[in-house]
């Protein structure tokens, strides 16, 4: 093939992969249509409108909870998270919103040993839970779980765990 040949080859695929970009874009655009609303449909002439059906229209007026209402039982439930004051700096367990020196040691624990990419900041947040999770099977790390991976010690005389 010459020079030539591949240009207007790799053209022609990059546009039709570009095509195909924009109708699956369109596409996923007219299905995420909120219901009762008004939009244009694809096929028909134009101009005019269709009503999705799937559901009844959203009235905003209604949206608003009543205050005399009663909570059933299942709302009234307070769960464990909800209780729980918010941790102060550097006290076990750790947990989303933990900020102190030991969150640091377990984000470069984290760095180390499963090839964390997130800022270490010393501030136990979302990515370093979601990690946690991933590796320990836990959203906290407790003082047992920091002891046994020797998270206080440097990093050249930690367990490497792999």
């Amino acid at each position: 093939m010459t020079k030539k040949q591949i240009l207007i080859t790799s053209g022609v695929v990059a546009g039709l992969i570009g095509l195909g970009a924009l109708a699956y874009y369109l596409n996923r655009k007219n299905q995420m249509a909120i219901p009762g609303q008004t939009r244009k449909p694809t096929s028909e002439k134009p101009g005019a409108k269709t009503i999705v059906k799937d559901a009844p229209p959203i009235n905003p007026k209604k949206q608003k909870a009543d205050p005399v209402q009663e909570k059933s039982p299942a709302q009234q439930q307070v769960t464990k998270e909800q209780v729980q004051p918010a941790p102060k700096a550097d006290e076990f367990p750790l947990r989303l919103g933990s900020k102190g020196k030991r969150v640091e040691r377990l984000q470069v624990w984290l760095m180390r040993n499963y090839g964390w990419t997130g800022k270490v900041s010393g501030e136990f947040d979302k990515a370093t839970e979601e990690k946690l999770l991933k590796h320990l099977k836990s959203a906290t790390l407790d003082e047992a779980t920091y002891q046994k991976y020797q998270m206080d010690r440097p990093v050249y005389e930690q367990l490497n765990t792999r």
